[in-house]
């Protein structure tokens, strides 16, 4: 069945109501709270359901009250009710209390999953529920507290058409929480921060200091049945699958891509943090890229183009939304640190040091941010200032767990769709220039210089200098300068025109030289520079020695042995040793036993078999 702002779903005996305007953090207006008791009536009417999990939509469960709906967006007759004292009490309790009630007295184990904020009507919402599970970033907040009472609060003092509010009570227990929230009441206009206050500014005069238990209403007769309704869940169909789904909705929206909700900033150039951000977007997150004024990525310059539009752009830069912001400047820094503020993830491939330069590096943001940083040689070590151009960056994001929704999924994944996807503009080229890309070697033929070039010992070194401004320093570093004059190398696209020409002079230069003198002198012009590393340059580079990039694994059959360390690291972590590859069967006893449960006797009578 179907309704506007909520989500309601079946699943066994298990049915869930999901609040769904995630855009409002699930702020409650009418139109929710009327889909939502028609949800309840639905669960009530299937004999099959048996427990019911009340969830929010996106990362937060509910921010309590739509406070524009309460101030010119609610229906007119509750306009209308609302115009009196008395209908305002009436509105109070139609519209919150005896639904609060419903969800109170509902028939059927109820339960509130729980993550992000859970704030006022929100916090009414799930304390009505049975049990409350709780995501780890639950949030629970009661402005009702802060100000130390309110006009109205269901939780304590549910009030009824017709009935006088009870006169202020002011017991220790009051006293003592009030200490706890502050103390202070505060004034009128905050109390219109916390959409307390009349819409006018004006209060309704002294709110009555009440008294609030901080883990949810006193342990009447009523909360006992509900409670032990909670406990009696299991044998009513929730077993421990269905306790991991309520728990599973507290983080999110049921959805078909894992990372829906999820905002990420696109603020790298080139390929590789574009390219991981374009894989974020396509597992369902928000792609945000920040791109230069005037200027704009690098990428939407590469061609091949159809009248003037780039193809390797479309390809690489599609599934993403477009801002411009200089961070080259205080005001354009700030406003990313604004941006940032409201993302999950930050996406760059900068040289390192460049985000710390322009003060949006980690220690600017927001510390929850998940920040991607792609680089040539890592965020330190001797080699970490140097230029480059790197080319990935996985992450994956498993749905049942950070997501919660208890379920796993079926990842299809050939190996030739690995590769389809890294042919940027190739089959885009075909379609609509009938280009046939054939095999290019270590060359592009859209970039130049660009190639592994020999040395004078024997070995090879990648040089890229495609761009103007690396180009202009290879030329300094080869100590041909006039060759940035020549007409035929006076851009990228007459360098790629002319590619094998200049290929050619980059290639007699290193043909001159050992592997070590020409990546010293590209790297004293910041030249993006390195050489082929055999294993033997790899196991004795001082770089991947500082980094701890191998590792030592005292191998169970022929002992210690160098071997590359896990990859990547986290917070700057150096990873562990890996352990020992088991033998055969190694862990058999402790899996199947001690983990199992097996007993010693089945184990040997399965070994006997041989089915282990």
């Amino acid at each position: 069945m179907g309704y506007d702002t909520v989500l309601y779903e079946v699943d066994g005996h298990v049915a869930t109501i999901t609040m769904n305007r995630p855009e409002v953090a699930n702020a409650q207006n009418s139109a929710l709270l009327d889909d939502l008791d028609a949800a309840f009536d639905a669960a009530d009417a299937d004999d099959d359901v048996r427990v019911v999990i009340l969830a929010g939509a996106g990362k937060h469960f509910s921010s309590g009250h739509d406070l524009k709906s309460l101030v010119g967006g609610e229906p007119d007759a509750w306009r209308a009710m609302r115009e009196t004292a008395e209908g305002k009490l009436r509105h109070e309790q139609v519209m919150y209390f005896d639904r609060c009630v419903k969800i109170r007295d509902f028939r059927k184990p109820t339960i509130a999953a729980v993550q992000g904020s859970c704030v006022a009507a929100g916090l009414m919402l799930a304390c009505m529920c049975d049990l409350i599970v709780a995501a780890d970033d639950a949030v629970f907040q009661n402005p009702v507290l802060r100000m130390t009472g309110a006009a109205v609060e269901l939780l304590v003092e549910p009030c009824r058409a017709g009935e006088p509010r009870r006169s202020r009570r002011r017991a220790d227990g009051a006293h003592a929480r009030a200490r706890r929230s502050g103390g202070a009441r505060p004034a009128t206009d905050g109390a219109d921060r916390e959409g307390l206050a009349e819409p006018d500014g004006r209060s309704d005069g002294p709110a009555p200091v009440v008294e609030v238990p901080l883990h949810g209403p006193p342990m009447d007769e009523q909360h006992r049945d509900g409670a032990e309704r909670a406990r009696a869940a299991q044998a009513e169909g929730l077993d421990e699958g269905g306790l991991r789904r309520a728990r599973g909705r507290s983080a999110a929206a049921v959805s078909s891509r894992p990372l829906e909700g999820v905002r990420v900033i696109d603020v790298g150039t080139r390929i590789s943090a574009p390219f991981c951000a374009g894989l974020l977007g396509e597992l369902g997150a928000e792609v945000i890229k920040v791109e230069q004024p005037g200027e704009g990525d690098f990428m939407r310059t590469i061609g091949p183009f159809v009248d003037g539009y780039s193809l390797f752009w479309a390809v690489e830069g599609r599934g993403r939304k477009g801002v411009t912001c200089d961070l080259r400047t205080s005001e354009g820094q700030d406003l990313f640190r604004r941006l940032a503020a409201t993302a999950d993830v930050v996406c760059e491939n900068f040289r390192p040091g460049t985000m710390e330069a322009w003060h949006v590096g980690p220690g600017d943001l927001d510390p929850r941010l998940v920040m991607v940083r792609i680089s040539v040689f890592g965020q330190d070590g001797p080699y970490s200032a140097r230029p480059g151009l790197a080319h990935a960056a996985v992450a994956a994001l498993y749905e049942r767990d950070v997501k919660g929704t208890g379920t796993g999924a079926v990842v299809d994944a050939p190996l030739y769709g690995a590769v389809l996807r890294i042919l940027e503009w190739t089959i885009a080229g075909y379609d609509r220039l009938g280009i046939v890309r054939n095999r290019e070697g270590n060359r592009l033929a859209n970039s130049a210089p660009l190639d592994n070039y020999p040395t004078a010992d024997g070995k090879y070194v990648c040089i890229v200098a495609g761009s103007d401004a690396n180009f202009r320093r290879l030329c300094d570093a080869m100590e041909q300068p006039d060759l940035f004059e020549d007409p035929r190398f006076r851009d990228l696209a007459h360098r790629a025109e002319h590619g094998d020409e200049i290929n050619g002079i980059v290639a007699d230069w290193t043909s001159s030289r050992t592997a070590a003198e020409v990546e010293a002198a590209c790297v004293a012009h910041d030249v993006p520079v390195g050489t082929a590393y055999s294993a033997a340059d790899i196991v004795t580079d001082a770089h991947m020695a500082a980094r701890g990039d191998l590792v030592t694994v005292d191998d169970s059959v022929v002992g210690p042995m160098k071997q590359q360390a896990p990859f990547p690291r986290l917070d700057g972590r150096p990873p562990a040793p890996p352990t020992s590859a088991p033998r055969l069967g190694e862990h058999n006893e402790e899996i199947w036993c001690g983990l199992v449960g097996l007993s010693p006797d089945e184990l040997a009578a399965l070994r006997d078999k041989g089915v282990v």
